[in-house]
């Protein structure tokens, strides 16, 4: 049952959603081909860093990721300390997975000098604008992940929730619920970003043109998520994290854009509870 918090929450989500959607179907210019003109044209990137990239997504975390136990009463094995442990082994892992990635793009930024004034996209343009795209971002995925998840609804069970969503409902340890935030609202989105926005995208601009790069990208981040209804759904959110990075340029607005969605999820799910 959603208690009063959540649902006032949730109203106020989808009306700031239709309001923005509202506004940009205002502001879109008629016959413009989709994604629209970028703020900033970029450079592919050398050839080489896609598949590195995906070697190093590949194997940093079969060699530093611990799979994390499945927290439910009906797993008598599960102990929420040896669960607290793993969690905080996979943050040290996403933070070194994020510095490889970084190094990587730095080292693939010289080779493509004078394209832009930072590699990743830290512009030099007010921080104000980037955190603008970023909500914007955020607003405007609201409505169709509601209506994405309203659609897949008959596919799932509490059993496919996102292990660090149960995890944070069964588990009030202090410790447990700082590292899931830590996790999931700060290094996810900067680990992912980096990852499929800024390396993964802007590589595929190589070889075909932006829209098909977007698509293929929000593919590819979907399908590195653990069951089919949570693809379906953020579909929307990834289509609209490639909008955003294609349109600013910016790394800062894209993991403003999904920090937002993660810490939604998160307090969300603090409020309302999983259902039983």
């Amino acid at each position: 049952m959603v208690t009063p918090p959540a649902l006032i929450v949730l109203a106020l989500l989808v009306l700031a959603s239709t309001v923005t959607w509202g506004l940009l179907l205002r502001n879109a210019r008629p016959g413009q081909p989709f994604p629209g003109p970028p703020d900033q044209q970029p450079r592919p990137w050398p050839a080489w860093l896609l598949p590195v990239t995906i070697l190093c997504w590949l194997v940093l975390p079969l060699l530093l990721v611990r799979p994390l136990p499945d927290p439910s009463l009906s797993n008598p094995s599960f102990d929420a300390a040896s669960a607290r442990e793993t969690l905080i082994q996979n943050c040290v892992a996403l933070a070194v997975l994020f510095g490889v990635l970084t190094a990587l793009v730095q080292l693939a930024g010289t080779e493509v000098a004078g394209s832009e004034s930072s590699p990743v996209g830290l512009r030099p343009g007010p921080w104000s604008r980037q955190i603008a795209w970023g909500t914007v971002g955020f607003l405007a995925c609201v409505l169709p992940t509601i209506i994405a998840l309203w659609l897949t609804t008959p596919l799932r069970t509490v059993d496919d929730l996102h292990p660090l969503l149960k995890l944070i409902e069964f588990d009030p340890d202090p410790i447990t619920r700082i590292t899931i935030i830590v996790s999931a609202v700060v290094l996810a989105p900067l680990v992912e970003e980096l990852a499929f926005r800024v390396i993964v995208q802007r590589s595929l601009l190589r070889w075909c043109p932006p829209a098909a790069a977007i698509f293929l990208t929000a593919l590819a981040f979907a399908m590195v998520h653990p069951n089919w209804p949570d693809r379906i759904a953020l579909l929307p959110l990834a289509l609209i994290l490639g909008i955003t990075y294609h349109r600013s340029g910016s790394y800062p607005a894209v993991v403003m854009t999904h920090l937002l969605f993660n810490a939604t999820n998160i307090t969300l799910v603090l409020w309302q509870g999983i259902p039983n």
